[in-house]
């Protein structure tokens, strides 16, 4: 009796164990699905007061704390996770060139949590720039055809619009120049012709409408490189 209850006893145990293993693997898998929208990437720039910036995300059920911080905590905000998406609303930030980090954290039933951390975040004008041709070619592409590139700055070589200073800046002295504005940050969105109804995110696995470079420093490698949709020096699904 004592070796068959023995048994029972272990073979109990074994069974505890292995459902035990099994709801921390879930748990760990469905902590797995938290993450930020595609938008949002180190090096990013949020719209500066007087709006507040929105950042959002997809979650397992539970809450999610956004916590901004430089040398210390700046602001703290809360939000539920809705059919598998939260959203918070930061407090309206100055613009500044100080670097701040975002922080979201995913608390879920029992004592289940997760964090993921954004870096080098500044506040400042976020403009989205969206086009035709003129839009879809990235800097570096002119650099593959001399020809045109000299076309180019024969026509605009004094048109008031060409740039800042009324001259026209072939593509060359722009792109060498770009690492002279670390505060300027750029991201690419993939380009998608054909979108019927509104997408709830951007692909990540680079099918549909993707990141085609996440948000990044103005430099000669970010600038120059960046992709284009037309064909060029770096040409991919991707539009500036």
């Amino acid at each position: 009796i004592n070796a068959e209850y023995g048994g029972l006893l272990s073979g109990a145990m074994v069974q505890s164990r292995t459902v035990m293993v099994l709801m921390i693997q879930l748990a760990m898998a469905r902590a797995a699905d938290f993450r930020f929208a595609q938008a949002y990437h180190d090096h990013m720039v949020l719209q500066r007061a007087p709006q507040s910036a929105s950042i959002w995300g997809f979650a397992p059920p539970g809450r999610v704390n956004v916590t901004l911080a430089s040398d210390h905590v700046v602001a703290t905000v809360t939000a539920p996770v809705v059919q598998g998406k939260w959203r918070v609303s930061l407090p309206p930030q100055e613009a500044s060139i100080a670097a701040v980090e975002l922080t979201a954290t995913w608390s879920g039933a029992g004592s289940s949590t997760r964090d993921i951390v954004i870096t080098d975040v500044l506040f400042g004008d976020v403009w989205v720039c969206s086009g035709q041709s003129n839009m879809a070619f990235s800097m570096g592409v002119p650099l593959v055809d001399p020809a045109a590139e000299a076309t180019l700055q024969r026509a605009y070589q004094h048109d008031p619009g060409a740039s800042m200073s009324g001259q026209y800046v072939n593509a060359s002295s722009a792109i060498a120049a770009a690492g002279n504005y670390p505060n300027v940050r750029l991201m690419v969105v993939g380009n998608k012709h054909d979108c019927p109804q509104p997408l709830e995110d951007w692909s990540a696995n680079g099918t549909g409408l993707s990141v085609a470079q996440p948000w990044a420093r103005a430099s000669t490698s970010t600038v120059g490189s960046s992709p284009d949709v037309m064909g060029g020096a770096a040409a991919a699904d991707g539009m500036s």
